[in-house]
Order: structure tokens, then sequence, then C-alpha cells
């Protein structure tokens, strides 16, 4: 671990080595020691503590075996626990460095991961990240992160389908994940507002208003007359084509006869730097996703 470029890991690493290098030294060599010295010193019939002072022959230390320092911490241990004023008091402010320090451990512990850490010493994604840090105060790694919604597998031309995407988009942007200030990139929504605003007035006679249904007291274009429009406006650079990669067709392209066989819309995420908030965060978009998959079956999210 110690070879690895992560400087965390590495140096964890080599201080555990070293950790581990010198107690085995230790045990091996001066913990020996002091115990031969202690062994000379029970011999010699001298103070554990003063070690230069040396008891009297045949006192009473020697005939119950306990030394000096075993002496004064009975007494000690005696005078403390005698009284029970003095227990309530030692056992109270024991509950209460206990429970400071769980306050401390659960509350205040800081869960921010900081990935400047992972980085190698000398390399061009640290001084990056210094360079970030300098100017901007963060580092942008966790922010405008892009959040897909796709839909796989449904009739697009059908209305009531189509409300139920205009329904998940906007409860993905309720979602309190998700930049609604930078908003979303959808296909069907600029579609959809396209074909309203030139209902009955649509290039090369598509749009006719019998051709739109109406749902939630919205309009969406329906039946044979959907793809065709759609298509036209994807050809369009002045209009749709921006948003080609956001759908897959049956037959591989737009000119061809094929219906959509898989779309997205796209999202921002906000700015998560704590763990306990990214967890929650994915907590609500698994939710959400379950709950659309359930209308709109094969619907799933993709960060």
């Amino acid at each position: 671990g110690s070879t690895t470029v992560s400087p965390a890991v590495s140096y964890f690493c080599v201080y555990a080595s070293l950790s581990l290098f010198f107690i085995y030294a230790f045990h091996m060599t001066a913990f020996c020691s002091m115990l031969a010295l202690d062994a000379r010193r029970q011999n010699a019939g001298r103070l554990d503590v003063l070690c230069c002072a040396k008891l009297a022959q045949g006192t009473d230390d020697d005939a119950e075996g306990e030394s000096l320092s075993e002496r004064t911490m009975m007494k000690y241990g005696q005078a403390i626990t005698s009284h029970i004023i003095v227990k309530l008091a030692i056992l109270t402010a024991f509950l209460a460095f206990t429970g400071v320090c769980l306050w401390q451990a659960i509350d205040k512990t800081d869960t921010q991961f900081n990935i400047i850490d992972l980085a190698p010493d000398r390399s061009y994604m640290r001084n990056y990240l210094a360079v970030e840090e300098e100017y901007w105060g963060v580092d942008t790694t966790g922010q405008n992160i892009m959040v897909d919604l796709h839909f796989r597998n449904i009739d697009d031309s059908d209305a009531s389908v189509q409300a139920e995407i205009r329904r998940a988009e906007d409860e993905l942007l309720q979602l309190s994940v998700i930049n609604t200030a930078q908003g979303i990139q959808s296909w069907h929504r600029s579609f959809t507002t396209w074909a309203r605003e030139n209902k009955g007035n649509g290039p090369q006679g598509m749009l006719t208003a019998g051709e739109f249904k109406i749902l939630d007291g919205q309009d969406y274009l329906t039946g044979a007359g959907f793809y065709p429009a759609l298509k036209y406006w994807l050809r369009n650079c002045s209009l749709g084509c921006r948003f080609k990669n956001d759908i897959v067709w049956e037959g591989g392209n737009v000119q061809d006869s094929g219906d959509i066989s898989h779309s997205r819309v796209t999202v921002r995420q906000v700015s998560l730097a704590k763990s306990d908030d990214q967890a929650r965060a994915l907590a609500d978009i698994e939710d959400f996703y379950k709950d659309k998959e359930k209308v709109l079956p094969g619907t799933f999210i993709f960060a």
C-alpha cells in the first residue's frame, strides 16, 4: 500500500508499518530488559516507585508481598469509594464525559470528502484542484453532475404516455437534489411546446387540430401525425436537431420509419460534499424512479 500513488493511502501505510516495526523492536529489546531490571529490584528489596530506596529486612511488606505502590493505590481506592457521595460524583462525571464523547462522535463528526487527498503530490490533477481552490474557493468535481431520466419501450405517440412523461419531468425537478435553476433539457417538452404553438398551422400540412388530444388541460400531438412532425422537428437545426442524441430509434436513425425505442431527458444535480447528503439524495432518487417505473415501465435514472 505504501507504493500506491494515492497520498492518503501511502501515508497511512508508511505510518502503520513504522509503528509496527518499532513496537516489535521495543518488545524484543527494551521490554525484556526492563523485566530483568524489575526482577533485580524485587530481589534487592527496593521500592518500585523510589528504586533507590531499600526496604528494611523482615518488614511486614515482605511477608505480605505488597509493594509501596500497591499499598498506596489500595488506600487511594478505599478513600474515593468509601462514601456514597463520592461514588455518585464519580459515576455522574463518567456518564457526563461519555455523553459528551457520544455527542461529539455523532453530531460533530465531519463526513466531508476532499478529493485532493487522493491526488498524488506532484500531478496535474492536484495542481488543477489547488488552482480551483485558490480562485473559486471549492473544487467543482462534485458540481453540475448530469442526471439522465431514461424512458424505454413506451408508446411516445400516446397522449396519456406523454402526460406521464411531463408529470415525471415536473416531479424530477421538485427533488431537492436537482438544480432547478438550470432547468431540464427535454426533447419532449421542447417538441410539445413547438407543436402547440403551431397547432393547425404546421409545416407541410402537419400539426392539424384533429391530431391533438387534451389531457390534464394540456394539448398533446398524438396518432399518425406524431412521428412525422417529430422527425421534421429533429432534422431542422433551427428547431430541435440538438436533441438528436437524446433519442434512439428502432431503425437506428431518425430518417428510418421506426418508432422511438429509448429516449432521455437531462437535469443537473446540486453540489453535495457530505456523504450524509449524498446518501439522502440517492434514497430520494431511488424512490422517485421506482414510483415512475410503475406507470412508465422501463424508466430508470443514470448519473
